[in-house]
């Protein structure tokens, strides 16, 4: 186990909801933080093309380049990527703290819904559609409405 893995499972020993209150705090400003600065860093104007972009190096950082994903759509309008087998969720589940993964899940949601320019929408089609909330898959789609 790692030395996250290692300070996640004592917290867990601590008791299962006093560690998710705890992990909650903890991950979500972080994860959050860390999406700002991958973003602030590219500096480039928030056009379509270059939220495309932006979103596929970013599956190819280590945080992210183990899960399987696939591309669904990916068009004028709208990208929709597939993440069908999950890093944070086949680690915190083989550990027994599958309860984990939607803090993962809920990080993407609280970024995108207050970074993404006002003409771009962020969903995952529909209410729980995360491996961490029990979906088969992880859906991320975006979708233009107007813009550059």
């Amino acid at each position: 186990m790692t030395g996250v893995g290692s300070a996640v499972a004592a917290l867990w020993r601590l008791g299962q909801e006093r560690a998710l209150a705890l992990m909650r705090e903890i991950v979500t400003p972080v994860g959050v933080r860390l999406f700002e600065r991958d973003f602030r860093r590219e500096r480039l104007p928030r056009t379509w093309e270059n939220l495309l972009r932006l979103l596929e190096e970013m599956g190819d950082r280590p945080t992210t380049r183990w899960n399987v994903k696939e591309v669904v759509e990916r068009s004028e309008r709208r990208y929709h990527l597939r993440v069908t087998w999950c890093m944070y969720h086949a680690v915190f589940t083989r550990e027994g703290m599958g309860e984990l993964t939607p803090l993962f899940c809920d990080v993407d949601e609280r970024f995108f819904e207050v970074h993404l320019p006002g003409w771009l929408r962020f969903h995952r089609g529909g209410p729980g559609h995360t491996l961490g909330y029990g979906h088969p898959y992880c859906e991320f789609i975006f979708e233009r409405e107007q813009g550059p």
